[in-house]
């Protein structure tokens, strides 16, 4: 169970600057982009 956690974290730790990286692309340049 603690091995699990410890993966979840990691993968966490790894996505949450993507994530972030993609939500302030989406907010600069969404109102560029068609929608």
């Amino acid at each position: 169970m603690i091995h699990d956690q410890v993966i979840l974290r990691v993968t966490a730790r790894l996505l949450a600057p993507i994530i972030w990286l993609f939500a302030l692309y989406v907010q600069f340049h969404g109102d560029y982009g068609p929608g």
